[in-house]
């Protein structure tokens, strides 16, 4: 009570002495809970009004469009400033300041920042698309190099351009340049490893003088969910969270009143008057944290921006001396060692899951589509070992393939070549042959148009591989194209035609539970309406007895396609996959014994320390991976989350290719 009578006679006094904020933007007033909070003049968050008047008055402001480099439709990358900005404003690379540490060669951001002739004492203003993490960035960088008068713009372009204010494609005249030099940063408000985990040691040794938050999402915090760039789930020990999203309004695109900033700042454990320690994955999120504790008035001071963040505290050695809690319910393992690939051929021999072809991404990336190509590159995950080793490369490069493990060969099975057309071969592998490790055993596969098909599922039952279902064309705007054939094939160029699916589909997953095979969700084309349609049907099959044909069983938990499956203590668990509400990383199981043999599904959820039940995950929302099991573990490699790689079109939005291994313990997870 004390607290909040004396912020109102501080609000009063302010008030009565100075106006009603001339500078606007200042979204509940100056804020005041003890004797470290410094009130601002000038607010740092302008509204649209606000910036447009001191547009008009101040001619010495510069706007700056922090936007990063989105993808168009067709996976062409472009920077939204060339299509439509601000009037008036110029365009600055964040990445000049280096990604996640501040730069270790000052000429980069020096000689931008001279270019756009700023100096110290410049007038700017930032603005992104949206509350998104450049400007953040940026803000800090520029605090950290004496810039005393930086604001950011409340809601950023969106809603700009949402009130009608001018926007203009034309880049405005070149300002006069000048030499700014750096000169004294103040690079006591950030910490690198070696800082961090001093500061760390400090903490776990009881002492109150700083507060660690964590402004990452909470399934990224417990350990649900992991950045691809981390090697570790979980969050430091002794670490609050404070999801970052928290801090504005995601309907209205606006950061919420000083109050109300406070307020949850505070809820989250942080406090003006000890040294807030701000922590995420590598420094991007905590950009926003940092400007919105400025914009409260918090000191410089009692203000750390941990750059290099979870993914630098991961990779640190030795592991102990850098711990992490985590709530997760799955393991990292080694990389795939031949680089990013998803849709490709797997299967498996043993403990070994092999993972042949798919496409990967062209190295060195080129400026415009496409990204990927198609791959012969062939390796094995040695799942309990962690290990990789690889064959020689296939023939020829496939995408879209089935494959199977049969009598210590593994088997890849049609697919797209490089030029992108179906294909009818069959290869076969023989890991422990020194040269000559592939041979073509068969030229046409039966069935479709002239054998070909990609995009399909293949498994192995006794001395046959199985495989159902795929696109037997090109064009996917065709149902016929969808086929629901199941072939029976030998290993030596013997076919025999099984009883069709009742459903053609493509992009679903088929595995064998002793001489039993289940065919799992998927995707097909309804070209009468004009739609796809996923699939959350399931579907079985005894091989010793296909008089019976194909028995449907219960639906899984959820419509899923681009998925893969793995068998664990009898029962099937799908992991990720993506529908018509995106991409996912929950898992989902699928008992076959359960109601009398008619099956059941369900998600699987973990409790722990969340505060509520969270979905199991794998990691990372991803589909078209590489899949395996053994013993209780089911594991997914690699994969595709969809968009052009490493090209950000959205705060957040992450990788989109994957060379990561999750190994999921189906034990793990609460029931």
């Amino acid at each position: 009570m004390r607290h909040q009578v004396l912020y109102l006679f501080l609000v009063a006094a302010a008030l009565l002495g100075a106006g009603l904020c001339m500078m606007g933007g200042c979204n509940g007033g100056s804020s005041y809970y003890g004797g470290s909070v410094q009130t601002n003049p000038v607010s740092l968050l302008w509204t649209p009004v606000t910036l447009q008047q001191q547009m008009q008055t101040n001619k010495d402001l510069v706007v700056l469009d922090c936007r990063k480099k989105a993808a168009r439709s067709d996976g062409t990358p472009y920077l939204p400033y060339d299509d439509e900005h601000i009037t008036g404003a110029y365009y600055l690379d964040f990445f000049c300041f280096g990604d996640p540490y501040p730069t270790t060669d000052p000429q980069k951001y020096e000689a931008a920042l001279s270019n756009l002739g700023l100096t110290r004492t410049t007038p700017i203003c930032l603005y992104d698309a949206g509350i998104a993490n450049p400007q953040g960035k940026v803000f800090f960088h520029l605090e950290r190099l004496g810039f005393s008068d930086v604001h950011i713009l409340d809601g950023g372009f969106p809603v700009w351009k949402s009130n009608n204010y001018p926007t203009s494609a034309v880049v405005p005249a070149a300002r006069t340049a000048t030499q700014f030099i750096t000169t004294n940063p103040n690079n006591a408000i950030y910490a690198e490893l070696a800082e961090m985990k001093t500061i760390y040691d400090t903490v776990a040794n009881n002492s109150t003088q700083y507060v660690l938050t964590d402004f990452r999402e909470p399934p990224l915090y417990y350990g649900h969910k992991i950045c691809p760039d981390a090697i570790r789930t979980g969050c430091m020990p002794h670490c609050g969270l404070l999801d970052w999203h928290e801090y504005y309004n995601s309907a209205t695109g606006r950061f919420l009143t000083k109050t109300e900033l406070e307020n949850v700042s505070r809820n989250a454990g942080m406090d003006p008057d000890k040294v807030n320690v701000l922590i995420c994955n590598k420094g991007w999120r905590t950009g926003i944290a940092y400007f919105v504790l400025r914009h409260l008035g918090w000191p410089q001071s009692n203000l750390i921006h941990y750059v290099g963040g979870i993914r630098a505290w991961t990779k640190a050695t030795p592991v102990q001396d850098y711990p992490m809690v985590s709530d997760a319910c799955y393991d990292v393992g080694k990389n795939m060692p031949l680089g990013k690939r998803f849709s490709g051929a797997f299967g498996q021999i043993g403990q070994r899951i092999f993972c042949a072809g798919g496409y990967s991404l062209i190295s060195p990336k080129p400026t415009s589509s496409p990204y990927t190509e198609a791959s012969n590159r062939v390796e094995f995950y040695d799942l309990p070992q962690d290990t990789w080793g690889s064959m020689e490369p296939l023939p020829e490069p496939l995408a879209f393939s089935a494959g199977a493990g049969l009598n210590g060969y593994f088997y890849v099975l049609g697919g797209l070549d490089s030029t992108g057309n179906p294909s009818s071969k069959v290869y076969r592998g023989d890991p422990g042959a020194g040269s000559n490790q592939w041979q073509l055993v068969a030229t046409s596969m039966i069935g479709g148009k002239n054998g070909s098909r990609f995009s399909y599922a293949a498994a192995t039952v006794g001395n046959a591989i199985y495989v159902s279902g795929g696109l037997i064309d090109k064009d996917k705007l065709t149902t016929t194209n969808y086929s629901n054939e199941v072939l029976g094939y030998d290993g030596n160029n013997g076919w025999t035609t099984c009883t069709p699916l009742p459903q053609g589909r493509r992009c679903h997953a088929m595995v064998a539970i002793g001489t039993t095979l289940y065919v799992l969700g998927g995707f097909y084309y309804d070209d009468v309406n004009k739609k796809g349609v996923f699939l959350k049907d399931v579907w079985a099959l005894d091989t010793t007895n296909m008089a019976a044909g194909w028995q449907q069983k219960a639906d899984l938990a959820m419509t899923i396609a681009g998925h893969g499956a793995g068998v664990a203590n009898g029962k099937i668990y799908i992991p990720g996959g993506t529908n018509a509400t995106g991409n996912k990383y929950d898992v989902i199981e699928f008992d076959p014994a359960a109601n009398g043999g008619t099956g059941a599904s369900r998600l699987m959820m973990k409790k722990g320390m969340a505060p509520t039940p969270q979905s199991a995950c794998i990691g990372w929302p991803r589909y078209w991976y590489f899949i395996g099991a053994h013993g209780n573990n089911v594991v997914t490699i690699g994969g595709y989350a969809g968009g052009t790689p490493n090209i950000f079109s959205t705060p957040n939005s992450g990788l989109t290719h994957f060379h990561q291994t999750y190994v999921y313990d189906v034990t793990r997870p609460d029931p």
